[in-house]
């Protein structure tokens, strides 16, 4: 902080009364960084996940926050990003870049958060092995047989699949 004491005088020998002002220089640019909460994995995201973003400045204070997605333009970031602002976004590979200004009009660099969109669930197929016999809606199958599993998910891997026997609890379906 500074501490300024200013005054005048004419010819003729007046002084005004001395003025003082104190004022601190803000040449630091805001620093904004991002939270992800909710249903996410590393760098994949869902509909259910919550994007905040947070900045702060030491001295004059944040005026305020923006964002885009991808080549998007930047708009004024309107508190937390969450499914309704990743509807327009399409399964895949996408970019949030964000950053702030303050009071005195100093702006940080754009940070950008590289992200893989999800909202696709992934899918499973089923089958039996051994020996089967269908009859109407009926499968029949040999001592011995067993389920196996196809599980895709074009974004993610190792997707666990759940099974249900007869209103029992729900259990994983293995490899094995």
């Amino acid at each position: 902080a500074y501490s300024l004491v200013y005054y005048s005088t004419d010819q003729v020998g007046n002084v005004e009364s001395a003025k003082h002002e104190k004022f601190t220089v803000d040449a630091t640019p805001p620093h904004t960084r991002h939270i992800v909460e909710g249903e996410f994995l590393g760098h994949f995201l869902s509909p259910r996940t919550v994007v905040s973003l947070t900045a702060n400045d030491n001295l004059s204070g944040i005026a305020s926050t923006y964002f885009a997605f991808d080549q998007d333009e930047a708009r004024a970031y309107p508190g937390k990003l969450t499914g309704d602002a990743f509807g327009n976004l399409k399964d895949g590979r996408h970019e949030l870049h964000y950053f702030s200004h303050d009071k005195v009009g100093n702006i940080e660099d754009v940070h950008t958060f590289v992200f893989w969109f999800d909202k696709m669930p992934p899918s499973v197929e089923i089958g039996i092995r051994g020996t089967t016999y269908i009859h109407s809606d009926t499968v029949f199958v040999a001592a011995g047989g067993s389920l196996s599993r196809k599980a895709a998910d074009e974004a993610l891997t190792g997707e666990t699949v759940f099974f249900q026997i007869d209103g029992k609890a729900p259990a994983i379906l293995s490899d094995a």
